[in-house]
Parts: structure tokens; sequence; C-alpha cells
């Protein structure tokens, strides 16, 4: 009979008390959101928008405009895709965590995240060379 408190293998000491972290699934998608949000920071150092700028300041006056409005059109074709995509990965992780399914699911949504991050900077260095342009004239 000894008179010490027995804690299971499982217990994770935290100051010196016995603590049980809890995963759940909706943390399981918390961590997924992370890991998205990490990747398309790589992948998005790999864009050089001094590039970008020079590429759309050397179009004419009305080009910006065209190009401001294909920017708006494919922002809302990625935003119903994107919806689309994270639902579905959401779904995924909810109900099976660990499904092969993820590897096809994951790598969608980093490239719909990059993608629609590159519009916003497209769409950023429009206006810019708009408003520029416009003090020019």
């Amino acid at each position: 009979s000894d008179s010490k408190q027995h804690t299971n293998r499982r217990d994770i000491f935290f100051f010196g008390l016995p603590f049980r972290p809890v995963f759940h699934r909706s943390d399981a998608y918390d961590l997924l959101r992370v890991v998205l949000f990490v990747g398309t920071l790589c992948g998005l150092q790999l864009l050089d928008m001094s590039r970008v700028y020079h590429n759309i300041r050397g179009q004419a006056l009305i080009k910006l405009y065209v190009i401001m409005s294909m920017v708006e059109i494919f922002d809302r074709l990625l935003s119903s895709f994107g919806q689309d995509a994270l639902d579905s990965l959401y779904r995924t992780v909810s109900t099976s965590p660990f499904s092969a399914r993820l590897l096809f699911e994951i790598p969608v949504a980093t490239v719909y995240i990059m993608i629609h991050a590159c519009l916003f900077f497209v769409n950023v260095a429009t206006i810019n060379v708009a408003v520029n342009s416009a003090d020019l004239a």
C-alpha cells in the first residue's frame, strides 16, 4: 500500500500537475489550417512582386481596366471554388482525419490559397498603377 498517487503513463506533467491533453477532430482542422498557412507563405516567397508590378505598369491605361475586370471575375470564381475545397477538406478531417483523401485535398487547398493570394497581389498592383498613372495624366 503505497501512499503515492499513481499516474497513468499517458499523463503529462505541466508545472508539476498531471495534465491529460484532449485532442479533438476540430483541433486537427485548426492544425491543418496552420499547415496550409505556412505552406502558402513558403510558396508565396517564390513570387517576385516587383516583376509583377513592372509588367502591369507597362500596360496602357485602358488595359488596366480590363485587368481589373478580369481580376474581379477570377476573384469570384476562385472564391466559389475555394469555399468548396475548404468545405470538403473540413468534412474529410471531421469524419476521417487519417484518410488517404487528405493527400489530395491538402495540396489542392494550398494551391488554391496561393493562387488567390497572387490574384490579390495583382489586384493591389493594378490599383496602385492606375492611381499613380492617373496622377501623371
